[in-house]
Order: C-alpha cells, then sequence, then structure tokens
C-alpha cells in the first residue's frame, strides 16, 4: 500500500466513523420518542480484486442497520385511546395528515407505526404523536360490534368518531330475554281459564296467580313495565288438557300486559298460542325445567310519551326464555316466584357519547350514558417477512416495500401469528438504550481519532520522502 493509499483508507474510515456518530447522535436526540426506532452502524470492508503478492485495501464504507423489529419499553398511560404492542412484530396501520388553510386532509397511502399514542383530535380523527391517522376495520353493520373472521389491508379506513353517526345510539327494543326464576313447589292448582274442559277463574281470582314484572324497552327505546300473571294448572299426578306433556308441574301465562302507558293505562300482550290456548312451562317431580321455555309475547305499537309526539313504529315479538343452557328455572320450595337473574337481555334507551376507549382486542370502543359500549372499529395489525427493510419515512413511521420487507399480513391483536397483543392505557417508548449508545459514542471517537492520526503518520512520512529528494 503506498502512503497516498494510507491516507486514504484513513480518511474513509473517519468518513464511516462520522456517519456512526450521526446515527448514534439521531439514536440519543430520539430517547423519549415514542415508538422510534433506532438505526445501528454497520461496517463492511472496500477491497480491490485481490491478488497474490499485492493487495490495494480501500478501507471501510459504514452502512445503516435498521432495528424496526426491536421493541421498546411499555409504560403506562391514562390516555384511555393510547396502547402498545407486547410479544410481537406487529406494526399499528396509519395515514399521514395534511393541513390546507386550516383544513384537514387525510391521506390514501397506508403507513405503519409503533407510535400508537392515539387522541381524538377536533375532526373527530384519532392522531398520534407523530401526526398519523388510525386506521382500522370498520364492522360490518352500523351499531353491530362485528367484524370479519380475517383481516385484510383492502379493508382499512381512517377511525373517525363521526358526531352524525356515533354521537347518539339510538334507543332499540327488547326482542329477547332469557329468564331464570323459582316458582313455589307448593302452590295450589288451578285450572287454567283456556282449559276446554274445565275453564278456571279470570287473572288474578286463582288462588296460585303470581304477578311476574320485567322491564322492556320499545322501538324508541322508551322503558315498560311488562307484567306476567303466572297459574299453577296442573301437578305431578294430573294431566292438563293445554299441554302435550302429561303428568307434569305446570304454569301457565294466564294475562300479559304493559303496564300505565300514555294514553293507555294497560296495553294488552298477545300470550296465546295460534289455538288461543295460554302458553305453559313444564317441570318434573324433581323441579327440573323439562320441554319448551320459550314464550313469544307479541307487543303492540305503543303512544309516545309526549301528547305530540308519533306513535312507536311496528309491533314487536319479545321472545322470553325461561331456560337457558347452563341456567334453567326450577320449581322448589317457595312462597313466590323469585327471580334470580337475567342474561341475553336485549334492547336498551338512546345515550350520547361519553368516551372512547381501545381494549386488549384492538376493538375501539365507544361508551354511551346509557351504559352501552358499542365497537364501530377493531384495529388490524401488520406484519412483514422482513420488518428491517421497510422503507424508514421517519424514525417513528414506515412506507411498505414489496421487493425488501415484503407484502404486509394483518392479523387481529392475539391471534395465533407473529403480530403480538395490543396493552391497553399504554405506550411504547423508543428502542435506544442509551447507555450503549455512549459506549458506542466512545469507540467510535476513539476510531476516528485512530483514523486521523493515520493521517497524520502518513503526512509526516509523505514530508519526509519529499525532503529526502531535496
Amino acid at each position: 500500500m503506498t502512503i497516498e493509499g494510507a491516507m486514504g483508507s484513513a480518511l474513509n474510515g473517519m468518513v464511516a466513523f462520522s456517519n456512526q456518530v450521526s446515527s448514534i447522535s439521531e439514536n440519543l436526540a430520539n430517547s423519549s420518542t415514542v415508538g422510534f426506532r433506532r438505526v445501528d452502524t454497520g461496517f463492511r470492508d472496500m477491497v480491490m480484486a485481490p491478488e497474490v503478492s499485492y493487495q490495494s485495501p480501500l478501507s471501510v464504507r459504514a452502512y445503516p442497520r435498521y432495528r424496526n423489529e426491536v421493541g421498546g419499553s411499555i409504560t403506562g398511560s391514562d390516555n384511555p385511546t393510547s396502547f402498545s404492542i407486547s410479544s410481537g412484530d406487529g406494526f399499528v396501520p396509519v395515514t399521514d395528515v395534511s393541513f390546507s388553510n386550516g383544513t384537514e386532509a387525510l391521506g390514501t397511502d397506508i403507513r405503519y407505526t409503533r407510535a400508537a399514542d392515539f387522541s381524538i383530535d377536533r375532526n373527530y380523527n384519532f392522531i398520534n404523536s407523530a401526526g398519523q391517522a388510525l386506521m382500522a376495520v370498520r364492522e360490518t353493520g352500523r351499531f353491530s360490534n362485528t367484524f370479519p373472521a380475517t383481516a385484510g389491508g383492502g379493508q382499512l379506513e381512517p377511525v373517525n368518531r363521526d358526531p352524525a353517526i356515533y354521537g347518539r345510539l339510538p334507543g332499540t327494543p327488547t326482542t329477547s330475554l332469557s329468564l331464570n326464576a323459582n316458582f313455589p313447589a307448593a302452590a295450589s292448582v288451578v285450572a287454567d281459564p283456556t282449559d276446554p274442559v274445565a275453564p278456571g277463574p279470570a287473572a288474578g281470582a286463582g288462588a296460585s296467580d303470581q304477578n311476574l314484572s320485567i322491564q322492556v324497552y320499545d322501538a324508541l327505546g322508551t322503558p315498560h313495565t311488562m307484567q306476567l300473571i303466572m297459574r299453577k294448572t296442573a301437578a305431578v299426578g294430573t294431566t292438563n288438557p293445554t299441554t302435550p306433556l302429561p303428568n307434569m308441574n305446570t304454569w301457565s301465562v294466564i294475562d300479559a300486559k304493559i303496564i300505565g302507558t300514555p294514553g293507555n293505562a294497560n296495553v294488552p300482550v298477545g300470550h296465546a298460542d295460534a289455538a288461543g290456548k295460554n302458553y305453559t312451562i313444564s317441570f318434573d317431580s324433581n323441579g327440573r325445567l323439562v320441554g319448551s321455555s320459550l314464550i313469544p309475547f307479541h307487543i303492540p305499537g305503543l303512544a309516545d310519551t309526549l301528547p305530540t309526539g308519533p306513535a312507536i313504529s311496528s309491533p314487536t315479538v319479545l321472545n322470553l326464555d325461561f331456560g337457558t343452557p347452563t341456567l334453567n328455572s326450577t320449581q322448589f320450595s317457595g312462597q313466590a316466584i323469585e327471580i334470580r337473574g337475567y342474561q341475553d337481555w336485549d334492547g336498551h334507551p338512546p345515550g350520547d357519547f361519553s368516551s372512547a376507549s381501545i381494549d386488549s382486542a384492538g376493538n375501539v370502543a365507544f361508551k354511551y350514558t346509557n351504559g352501552i359500549t358499542m365497537t364501530p372499529y377493531r384495529i388490524a395489525l401488520a406484519t412483514f417477512p422482513n420488518p428491517d427493510l421497510l422503507e424508514r419515512l421517519t424514525g417513528t413511521t414506515f412506507g411498505s416495500n414489496p421487493t425488501l420487507a415484503g407484502d404486509p399480513t394483518y392479523s387481529w391483536s392475539g391471534n395465533t401469528g407473529s403480530a403480538g397483543t395490543i396493552i391497553p392505557n399504554s405506550k411504547e417508548s423508543s428502542n435506544v438504550d442509551m447507555a450503549t449508545e455512549l459506549t458506542k459514542l466512545i469507540v467510535a471517537q476513539r476510531a476516528y481519532s485512530s483514523n486521523s492520526k493515520v493521517i497524520s503518520t502518513s503526512d509526516q512520512m509523505m514530508e519526509t520522502a519529499i525532503g529526502m529528494g531535496r
């Protein structure tokens, strides 16, 4: 190697280590940036075509080593729409946000980030600290809380709490209710009024008649009280002509009505079968529910609470089930019908938007003042075959590079795969370790000084050689 070659090699070394110092500087400056991904520096030997008796090295070249797959530490956050990703290398899809004359506009290209500290801005978009808008999959139907089984990139759209859509949750009618209750076994038997052989007394006049009150909602979400009158119409050892199950303890729905509605003191509710006979539920001699326990109640339209208001929409059918797969009604000892619990109770009053949050499944949840929580969006996490080769747009935002990083694969949080699990109320810090970076900085500085020493030494050798020729 000539003296000029030595000086050139040392100069290349100084350039390489100055590049490393630049990367270390950026890493240290972003040590507190949420979701930042550090850049390490690698070195490659630059050598011309080797010969047996002679080598002409060109020294070294620095190249960046992107550490996108290395996660940062996770810390808690009091922001309910901030989250992090644990035990996985998934990225959150986002899109750019721009402003023109005070107007916010969202981009069309999908970006990827781990900076998931989102907050709702004045335009109701979910924006992170890097200025990108959250992208997610919208529910399959308005207020359905259901999503596709498999997430895909083509389903992504910006998450927006549009007040025209999600500002107010409409009321819904009660259409199903599973009721777990105990019926008194010692109640006396009184014939059903629809008994074709010996009709019993009218509703409320039987010795075993029991009142059962249930709250239901009409089509506008207005609460009403539905009152049932239940009567024991058969016992073990007798045959009830109104039911196909003989020799059972049978209770019949003698009457059903909506109590105290505006304009109508009581509204009759249909509770008889096609033949005009009252529906029944039956128990065996051990007090266990047998046969069908589902009773359909036909609720007519009700008047609005305001005298000038419109009539409530079309009639509804309430399916009241006295048995559930795991918890059935019984007939044990007791003085009256005792309600022990409700399941699958739908219907609710209207409510206004209260707050937003993101759960571990990636559901973007909107909570309303009526206590109902809806999930209109769900976050899909993106993974790549080689995430370190994603296009680095900023230290926290990356673009898809199919040639190098590969195509993205989307999956739900916690599903089998490498995407990971969403941790609510948290944020992911930078993956920069300050102690490591400072150690590398010292080493780079020493190496830079060593290369500069080579240049000064070569310069002295050059002067000596020139001086010999004088």
